[in-house]
């Protein structure tokens, strides 16, 4: 059981660590300029950034981690698919035979009807290739558009194909092989018929019966040109060109999706570039930018600040230290007594440095636990300070801290005592003293932020 337990918190863990989340940003937003970015992202997260309905023929995108541009260039759709419109195929009708015509033998007539079956079978199929090639214009002009989002292409080419095909088919993938196969279907047939009808024209009288076989030799020839121009399609690949550019019509292809970044600054400085590869058809500029800086939330931060600070005693805890001296009795001259001047109200200035702990925030104020020290202007001594600190701004900022000041200070020894008198031979040449520490007082701080917020290039 423990190690199942073991097994299923890594798995949780390793997840987790796997897991990220997606800023979706609409290219539509993005060039009219409304997009509104996240306001802040979580510290410890990955994200990645999503372009949505960005069409990839035309632009090339390039993200804020230094990212490949993806160019997909737009290809030349059905570039030399051209069929030229069939002339009529029909076989001129049997005239009745005259006085001096002679009548067609009847194997003559079933190799006429065979092949005017052939021959309506290549017209047949030539003009669906035409549709298809109609087909081919419409997926280029899909692959240049550049304002409308995909959701709204793909329906429309979903709609136009069709209406080209045979069968009515609603998935995509299925709509991509049946138009496959309705085109290969159409090449075998055609070049079935080329086959059939070379066989039945030797059947036809070469006499004065009509149609002969010269009469018929000249549409023969025409069907045999449409034949040709139908199979350099397949042999030149042009359908499946054809095919490639339908399915370049997909949502990865309108989509563009940035590198992992773990947000592990103060901020994060996202920056997207499209290039227009191409003249675009849309009135937009061909270089479009689109940058932001989201500050980071959460986990834990160390900033660092200077500055001066006050410090204060608290009630009469001799903060300051003693400034004692020596009197003379005017009873008894061997007497001698230990006083402490008189200091009056003051304040400690000194000069520090202060670290301060806080956790991120997008809020222009935070919060902060600031350990500090600081030395006298007299550089004579360190001065040790705990307190809270109020952090005002993002890049840079003022430091405002309260808290409390500890230092050594000079006290009296213990074995004496203030304004009481001592056998002057037993004192000793200085009034003594001893150093202790701490001796804990007040103190406010002004300090400004030396390790701003700064714009991570990462």
């Amino acid at each position: 059981m423990t190690k199942k337990l073991f097994l299923f918190c890594w798995l949780l863990m390793a997840w987790q660590a796997q897991a990220q989340s997606v800023i979706i940003v609409p290219f539509n937003d993005i060039k009219d300029r409304i997009y509104r970015w996240p306001t802040s992202l979580v510290h410890g997260e990955v994200y990645s950034i999503e372009v949505t309905d960005v069409n990839r023929s035309l632009f090339g995108v390039e993200g804020s981690a230094n990212q490949q541009n993806f160019n997909v260039d737009s290809p030349g759709v059905l570039t030399g698919f051209r069929l030229p419109g069939f002339a009529t195929l029909t076989l001129p009708e049997t005239k009745d035979a005259g006085p001096d015509i002679l009548e067609m033998p009847d194997s003559g007539q079933e190799a006429l009807r065979e092949i005017d079956h052939q021959l309506e079978t290549i017209n047949d199929c030539y003009a669906y290739m035409e549709e298809v090639e109609r087909l081919g214009n419409v997926i280029t002009n899909l692959l240049r558009d550049c304002e409308r989002p995909y959701g709204t292409l793909e329906e429309e080419l979903c709609r136009i194909t069709n209406a080209v095909l045979l069968v009515d088919k609603e998935g995509r993938a299925e709509q991509a092989a049946q138009l496959r196969d309705e085109c290969l279907e159409c090449i075998a047939a055609v070049r079935y018929a080329r086959n059939v009808i070379a066989a039945q024209v030797l059947r036809i009288p070469a006499t004065n019966v009509s149609p002969n076989a010269a009469e018929v030799a000249p549409i023969v020839a025409m069907a045999f040109q449409k034949v040709d121009e139908m199979d350099k399609l397949a042999k030149e690949n042009k359908i499946q060109a054809l095919l490639d550019n339908y399915n370049r019509i997909n949502r990865a292809n309108f989509t563009y999706v940035s590198d992992p970044f773990k947000a592990s600054k103060d901020e994060v400085n996202l920056r997207l570039t499209f290039q227009a590869d191409t003249l675009l058809t849309c009135n937009y500029p061909n270089r479009l930018t689109a940058r932001t800086s989201i500050p980071v939330v959460g986990g834990w931060k160390v900033d660092f600040s200077t500055g001066v600070l006050f410090s204060g005693q608290l009630k009469n805890n001799h903060f300051f230290g003693q400034e004692l001296y020596y009197a003379g009795s005017s009873e008894d001259s061997s007497q001698s007594f230990i006083y402490e001047k008189e200091a009056g109200t003051r304040l400690l200035l000194s000069i520090g440095a202060f670290a301060h702990l806080y956790k991120r925030t997008a809020r222009k104020t935070s919060w902060a636990l600031s350990p500090g020290v600081s030395t006298t202007t007299a550089f004579d001594g360190f001065l040790f300070h705990l307190g809270g600190s109020v952090l005002m701004g993002r890049e840079t900022r003022l430091v405002l801290t309260l808290g409390a000041t500890f230092k050594g200070s000079t006290l009296l020894d213990g074995r004496y005592r203030t304004d009481r008198s001592y056998p002057t031979e037993t004192l000793p040449r200085e009034v003594p003293t001893v150093q202790v520490f701490p001796r804990t007082g007040w103190f406010v701080a002004l300090t400004y932020n030396l390790s701003s917020f700064r714009k991570s290039k990462e």
